[in-house]
């Protein structure tokens, strides 16, 4: 059954960053790789030895970024490693491509109050007749199909993927909150020139609302020869979770006010030791530092996820070729129900909360760069709920 996730982005300030050699990104790697931005289209960065601290709980934690690493002959720049309480839990294979949303490293925890992920079956979406399952996401091409979310907070946005293999005339849908007037969002599908799935394409915001419950409503108003409506995940800010949405599969949100406390700890570290891998550089036209880019720590259970968003960057800028965009290695089934899945990992389509006040308890970040320099990071975690973080937004996928 499905899980929720609470989300949480690099800009929040319960993150405490470390160091002067922080700074901010707003957009400039928006169209790295096919797995869409960074959420909020911000990161955070440094280009050299630096930390930061997040305080939650959870059972899952997951650290997504952007990736972009540095081969000079079988050494790659950076190499990272995971740690929690001081136990390594390893790391994600090299991938030799610039992709955001990328998974650096994700373990399970013990039992506690933490992130919640909810997935396509959740109760709280209600789909009509004509929707179907494509991977980890839903789809359709059928006229006025419509779907029904109820969620607590104070705004909803809806994630879709663009897929190559539908490349019909451009169509609209809307969308409408509490019975208003509906909002038209358009869907104009591939251009000719870019014939590649896109992944976790924000297709529309709604306007601040006051805080509370609220009812969405989605219609599709294409059919089978226009472009079709990809349902990936949603994200609701300052979102909590409703007695009726909780279910004997959910359990109820816990705030860092009424629930104990259990410290953990997790560490990345990173460096410039030579991986035992085959993954060589692709060379291509443009230059660009090696580098991660992390945009992601999830927390994954009934609590908090976590969205961090940094980017480790190279001390020296030096020459490195990469291809921009790529179709996902995982995707080689002809069948279109299998062969797709959220490259966030949160397989089929998944409602974020993000909130401000979610339970947290600690995690640190530090980076040196060059041969044989290191990055360490230390996440301090209280309590958590237990999840496999595979259910999708996977991203995303928090």
């Amino acid at each position: 059954m499905s899980k929720r996730a609470v989300i949480i982005d690099d800009i929040d300030p319960s993150i405490n960053y470390v160091g002067n050699s922080w700074h901010s990104d707003q957009g400039s790697r928006d169209s790295a790789g096919n797995f869409g931005p960074p959420f909020e289209h911000t990161l955070h960065g440094t280009d050299s030895s630096a930390s930061l601290s997040f305080q939650f709980s959870g059972t899952t934690v997951k650290v997504y970024g952007s990736n972009n690493i540095r081969n000079d002959s079988g050494v790659l720049d950076p190499t990272w490693e995971c740690f929690i309480d001081q136990q390594s839990i390893g790391a994600s294979d090299p991938f030799p491509y610039v992709e955001n949303n990328w998974p650096f490293c994700e373990k399970s925890l013990s039992d506690g109050p933490h992130t919640l992920t909810i997935n396509g079956d959740d109760p709280a979406l209600h789909y009509s007749q004509g929707w179907r399952p494509i991977g980890t996401a839903y789809m359709t091409q059928t006229n006025n199909t419509s779907l029904e979310l109820e969620f607590t907070g104070v705004s909803v946005s809806l994630f879709t993927w663009v897929l190559s293999e539908y490349t019909g005339k451009p169509t609209s849908g809307s969308y409408a909150i509490d019975g208003s007037s509906p909002q038209t969002f358009d869907l104009n599908g591939h251009s000719d020139d870019n014939p590649i799935t896109s992944y976790n394409q924000k297709l529309f915001d709604t306007p601040l609302l006051t805080m509370g419950r609220h009812h969405l409503s989605v219609v599709y108003n294409g059919n089978e020869n226009t472009t079709p409506l990809t349902l990936e995940h949603f994200v609701v800010r300052n979102g909590t979770l409703s007695s009726s949405d909780n279910k004997d599969n959910i359990h109820s949100p816990v705030s860092a006010n009424n629930a104990p406390v259990p410290t953990r700890s997790l560490t990345l570290a990173t460096s410039s030791i030579p991986w035992p891998t085959h993954i060589d550089s692709v060379p291509t036209k443009k230059s660009i530092i090696g580098d991660i880019a992390g945009g992601v720590v999830l927390a994954v259970g009934v609590i908090a996820i976590v969205i961090l968003g940094f980017v480790c960057l190279h001390r020296r800028r030096r020459s490195r070729n990469y291809r921009t965009f790529i179709e996902p290695f995982q995707l080689q089934c002809v069948n279109h129900a299998s062969r797709h899945q959220s490259p966030l990992g949160w397989g089929q389509s998944h409602q974020y909360f993000q909130s401000k006040n979610a339970s947290h308890n600690g995690l640190a970040l530090g980076r040196k760069f060059g041969l044989n320099s290191s990055c360490n990071c230390n996440v301090c975690s209280n309590k958590a709920t237990p999840s496999d973080g595979r259910s999708p937004l996977q991203y995303g996928h928090a």
